[in-house]
C-alpha cells in the first residue's frame, strides 16, 4: 500500500483519493484475522475437558469456553459482561499502562 501511495504521489495523484482497502481494514480490526481462534488452551488433569479463550470476530473481547472431548461439544462459560454485571470496567493507571505495553485489548 505504501509503494502504491508513493507511485501515485510521484505521478501527481493524491493517495488520499484512493478508497480504503476493505481487506486491510478487516485485517487490522481482527488482529491479523486471529480473532475467533481459540487461545491459551488448558487441559484438565483428567483430560476430559479443554478450557480456552476465544473472541468474536470484530470486538476483541475474550470469552472463556470449554470443550468436552468425549462429546465434542463447546460451551461458553464466562463472558466479560457476566463478570461486570452491567457495570463499566474500571482500570487503575498501572493496569492501563500494562495493557498498553502488552497491546492487550478488552
Amino acid at each position: 500500500m505504501r509503494v502504491l501511495s508513493l507511485i501515485l504521489l510521484l505521478l501527481g495523484a493524491k493517495a488520499s483519493a484512493l478508497p480504503p482497502d476493505p481487506f486491510l481494514l478487516q485485517y487490522a480490526q481482527t488482529r491479523q484475522l486471529n480473532n475467533g481462534r481459540p487461545m491459551a488452551a488448558r487441559i484438565t488433569p483428567d483430560a476430559r475437558t479443554v478450557f480456552f479463550l476465544r473472541s468474536s470476530p470484530t470486538p476483541s473481547v475474550m470469552t472463556l469456553f470449554s470443550f468436552d472431548v468425549a462429546t465434542g461439544q463447546t460451551c461458553e462459560w464466562l463472558t466479560p459482561a457476566s463478570l461486570l454485571l452491567g457495570a463499566e470496567e474500571t482500570l487503575t493507571a498501572q493496569e492501563k499502562a500494562r495493557r498498553e505495553r502488552t497491546h492487550t485489548t478488552t
